[in-house]
């Protein structure tokens, strides 16, 4: 299975927003473990749920703050953060209304975290970058105080 580990490259020289994104990985790991529990289902299940919480919760507070900051893209980063959601919610659906075999479980749950992974780092990798050097060149935070 394919595991996506927190890189510092990735920080946001904001900690409150790092750590919100360290928690949303360790939540889809805890995901992803799930498919190697027989009839993992309910667990993976209770997994993803919390990641939309979670991830909803952090949408709110990354959009406050570039409220606050005046980023000028927020309304293509909330954008964003509604399709990320949308898809979050179809994979609790799919979840919840899969009737297969439990090896067919096992592979959905694999997909379906490495399809959240997959939008997991293409949202952070574009838009996410983007707001982290507006930030920088606004003296509001620090992108590369952790990758030195």
């Amino acid at each position: 299975m394919n595991e996506l580990q927190w890189n510092a490259v990735w920080s946001m020289g904001v900690p409150d927003i790092d750590d919100q994104h360290r928690l949303m990985l360790g939540i889809l790991k805890s995901f992803g473990d799930a498919a190697q529990i027989p009839d993992g289902g309910k667990e993976a299940l209770a997994c993803l749920h919390k990641y939309l919480e979670n991830t909803k919760q952090h949408f709110s507070y990354e959009e406050a703050m570039l409220e606050r900051s005046n980023y000028p893209g927020i309304s293509g980063h909330k954008g964003d953060h509604s399709r990320y959601l949308d898809a979050v919610r179809a994979a609790i659906k799919l979840l919840e209304e899969f009737d297969g075999e439990a090896v067919s479980l096992q592979e959905t749950i694999v997909e379906i975290k490495n399809d959240l992974q997959d939008l997991f780092t293409q949202h952070l990798v574009t838009f996410d970058m983007d707001y982290k050097w507006f930030l920088r060149d606004e003296g509001l935070s620090d992108p590369m105080a952790s990758v030195i």
